[in-house]
């Protein structure tokens, strides 16, 4: 919108600077010499004179027009209630092969951290599992599905994505579940 504003801004400029122009070009005077025989008439500068200024004013009309516009919008941000976002969870699952464990001890005696990868994505990813709601023997190279749950309001999320399930699957490459979701 401010795009627009600005361009009918520099029309608005270059129009007014033609007419400057032509008027010093002309030195002043309302009729000058293209040739030995032809002149231009002062009818003929001051219609090329009013046509430009009924531009200008155009123009001038529809930035004011713009500018109101943008306004308005503006407000409606402002007025915008992020109260009103509903809050939404979004429960998906994901299919992963286990790689290996990643041994981070720092105060983290109820969280296992596993690294994983997905089909065809070649992105290694590490997630946290918790040990006391999880007691599985992840084996190397083996797939899991894992469900995650994710709370948010609007886009933002609200919550940590939270782990809320772990199976083992015999499913393979196309065949794995790849729900759309935030990992």
């Amino acid at each position: 919108m401010r795009n627009i504003v600005a361009i009918v801004l520099a029309l608005v400029t270059v129009f007014s600077l033609f007419i400057s122009c032509n008027k010093a070009s002309l030195g002043g005077d309302t009729s000058t010499k293209i040739d030995e025989t032809d002149t231009i008439s002062d009818n003929t500068f001051e219609k090329e004179k009013e046509e430009y200024e009924k531009n200008i004013k155009s123009l001038e009309n529809k930035i004011f027009d713009l500018e109101i516009e943008l306004k308005t919008l503006e407000d409606k941000i402002k007025e915008f209630d992020e109260s009103n976002l509903v809050e939404s969870e979004n429960v998906y699952t994901q299919t992963f092969r286990y790689i290996s464990d990643y041994d981070y001890a720092k105060g983290m005696n109820n969280i296992r951290f596993i690294i994983v990868d997905q089909f065809q994505e070649f992105n290694p990813k590490m997630l946290s599992v918790n040990k006391s709601r999880f007691t599985i023997d992840f084996v190397e190279d083996h797939f899991y599905e894992i469900t995650f749950k994710a709370v948010y309001k609007g886009n933002q999320l609200l919550e940590k994505i939270e782990i809320i399930d772990i199976v083992e699957t015999e499913k393979t490459g196309f065949e794995q579940v790849q729900q759309p979701g935030w990992v």
